[in-house]
């Protein structure tokens, strides 16, 4: 399938109750995804609520304006889209209510890679953006689970992955206790297995869970670490470095700014500015 989607730029933005984004329209699409509170969007004559998790998908053209009904915040991407996928996308509904795991999971690794800002990661942005909409096309699509993982068919690793998924405070000691095994010996075992340590694997897993926080959450790095089982934050931060490249604290000072990534000026690029003023309510 030969398409060009391109990312221009991306936002992870908060409005406080009231405020609002007069009506416009764009050269471009504009996707807003809730990640908290509750935004009412009014496109092509028709008002909607996008929640948590709710997926508001404006093509090109379509005049909307945008309401804050409480401490919202949500991610806005806009893009461009050329190619044979550029109609189908923009027949998409202009709501869906609630979108699969999966899709949610693509749209904030798209966020996490433009604050990162790591080499290629304008690149992997698009080409969330491009999945994405691979996926939205597809008739099953809301309800998409996401990918499972194969463990094959050793029921202790399974049920060692999947007491780190729910409990990732266990100590080494404890997943080893819980699986049956000696602490060394499920050291050894789960190296072979999954070509790392168990603490490595479980640091990733619970740096994997700070992002989140960090990103979609009120958390600071002290909360953040606290949550996640670190008695102390200099190690949680030094974790987080050696695995992310960058400290918390400068992941979460990027993460509470508005984002931009990968505004690219080529030949897909439209012309015109990409955000309208935010008005504050009427007094």
């Amino acid at each position: 399938m030969e398409s060009n989607v391109t990312v221009h730029r991306v936002v992870r933005d908060k409005k406080k109750p009231g405020q609002y984004i007069e009506p416009h329209s764009h050269p471009f699409f504009h996707y807003l995804f809730g990640l908290a509170g509750h935004v009412r969007m009014h496109a092509a004559e028709t008002d909607f609520v996008v929640p948590p998790g709710g997926l508001a998908m404006i093509p090109p053209g379509i005049e909307h304006s945008i309401h804050s009904l409480d401490d919202s915040c949500s991610l806005n991407i806009k893009f461009t889209c050329e190619g044979c996928l550029a109609k189908p996308a923009a027949q998409l509904p202009l709501f869906l209510p609630l979108i699969g795991d999966y899709q949610q999971v693509l749209l904030k690794n798209l966020l996490e890679e433009a604050v990162l800002q790591r080499a290629g990661s304008a690149e992997l942005v698009s080409l969330r953006m491009y999945e994405l909409l691979l996926l939205l096309n597809r008739t099953e699509s809301a309800a998409l689970p996401a990918p499972p993982v194969d463990v094959g068919r050793n029921s202790k690793l399974k049920k060692a992955l999947e007491l780190i998924a729910i409990y990732p405070n266990l100590s080494v000691a404890e997943l080893a206790a819980a699986c049956g095994y000696h602490e060394n010996y499920f050291s050894s075992f789960f190296k072979e297995a999954m070509g790392c340590t168990p603490r490595h694997y479980i640091n990733l897993q619970k740096m994997n869970k700070a992002k989140d926080l960090l990103l979609f959450s009120d958390c600071n790095v002290t909360q953040t670490a606290e949550q996640l089982g670190f008695s102390c934050v200099h190690y949680f931060s030094r974790v987080f470095h050696q695995l992310t490249g960058i400290t918390p604290s400068e992941y979460l000072s990027r993460g509470s700014q508005p984002v931009t990534v990968n505004v690219v000026h080529n030949s897909n690029t439209p012309a015109g500015i990409f955000e309208f003023p935010l008005r504050d309510p009427a007094s």
